[in-house]
């Protein structure tokens, strides 16, 4: 005999930092959640810097940044020049960004669930069936039925790739090469953030707290270059193309192999149905050089809650609405986006800047 169904309010595919909040917001509102949450793949996820806009956000989440987090007063750019420009956070009405400690992060965000009683699970769902306004998953030996199911597994989309959820890229595909670096002697006194055009792509680099330094290289790279580039001499080699990069870098040693991440820009071709919707990086991920992914999914999974409360209480125009925000925000960013790149006309031949 089938074990009997468990009734919860909402199931989040994705234990991120989008799942996470998202499941703090709906359970400060009494709803019951369950969060299923896959082992990180990597020793560290990639995303740490949080723009001053987010302040707000997380004040709604009841956390503390002031500890475990170091500050970020602003960015350097080099960017339509060799010349750096100095964008000063401490200028905007939030203040300073934060460059976050991101395992403890996700750690704060999880354990504000857990204080609310969000229940968190690691089985895999191996059963899904819509029912009359239900869905029923099987998540290990436990049955569960729920009205509401939350995509929240990032670029992966692995909910919506269930569900039947196309994925459209916009714009040019790239990748982002992800290291991580520590000093060999003195830590890097510049805690502001550094972004950097080269021939072949552009360089972030920014000092996280631990007094390591996170890079991304992000480029258009050829299968031959991909398996290169990982390795440290042809990492170390890269960032000798760079002006500023390499100087920010130079006294640091490689804490582990770099590795590639996909860094387009991407959407789902719907970001919610009947009795589903997705946030953060599943419904829309941006560009790095936007530099709000984390900000992207802290907004999304508070409107998202706020869609679900809404349509719990009898509004049939929630899930609309939601769409249309999200809408919103993906053509706000992409008019940022061609606006930046459109900056950069340094190397019109390289295939990197061509298609934009």
């Amino acid at each position: 005999m089938p074990p009997k169904p468990i009734t919860i309010d909402c199931l989040i595919v994705g234990g991120g930092i989008a799942g996470c909040a998202c499941a703090v917001h709906l359970a400060r509102h009494g709803l019951q959640v369950v969060v299923l949450e896959r082992p990180p793949t990597r020793p560290q996820c990639f995303g740490e810097s949080l723009a001053p806009a987010a302040r707000p956000l997380v004040h709604e989440l009841g956390l503390d940044l002031d500890r475990e987090h170091s500050i970020c007063p602003g960015n350097l750019a080099a960017w339509g020049s060799d010349a750096l420009y100095h964008h000063d956070f401490l200028a905007t009405p939030y203040g300073h960004g934060w460059h976050l400690n991101r395992p403890h992060f996700e750690q704060q965000l999880r354990q504000r669930g857990l204080g609310l009683g969000v229940t968190f699970s690691s089985v895999s769902i191996s059963y899904l069936e819509r029912q009359s306004e239900r869905w029923i998953m099987g998540v290990g030996e436990q049955l569960f039925q729920t009205r509401w199911l939350i995509e929240a597994t990032g670029r992966a989309r692995w909910l919506a790739r269930r569900l039947g959820i196309q994925t459209q890229i916009d714009g040019p595909k790239q990748l982002g090469l992800v290291a991580m670096l520590e000093p060999q002697a003195q830590p890097w006194p510049d805690q502001r953030s550094l972004v950097e055009a080269v021939a072949d792509g552009w360089w972030y680099v920014a000092r996280v707290p631990q007094a390591q330094m996170a890079s991304i290289f992000i480029g258009h790279p050829t299968a031959t270059q991909r398996q290169k580039l990982v390795h440290a001499e042809g990492w170390w080699q890269a960032l000798k193309c760079s002006t500023w990069a390499k100087q920010w870098l130079d006294q640091h040693q490689l804490c582990a192999q770099p590795y590639w991440v996909d860094a387009s820009s991407s959407r789902l071709d719907r970001c919610y149905g009947n009795g589903w919707l997705a946030i953060g990086d599943a419904a829309m991920s941006y560009d790095p050089l936007a530099a709000h992914g984390i900000t992207v999914g802290l907004t999304s999974a508070r409107d998202a809650a706020q869609c679900l409360i809404a349509a719990n209480q009898g509004s049939i125009a929630a899930l609309h609405g939601y769409g249309h925000q999200i809408e919103q925000a993906w053509q706000a960013y992409r008019q940022l986006r061609q606006q930046i790149y459109a900056q950069e006309q340094r190397w019109p031949d390289r295939p990197f800047w061509q298609p934009r």
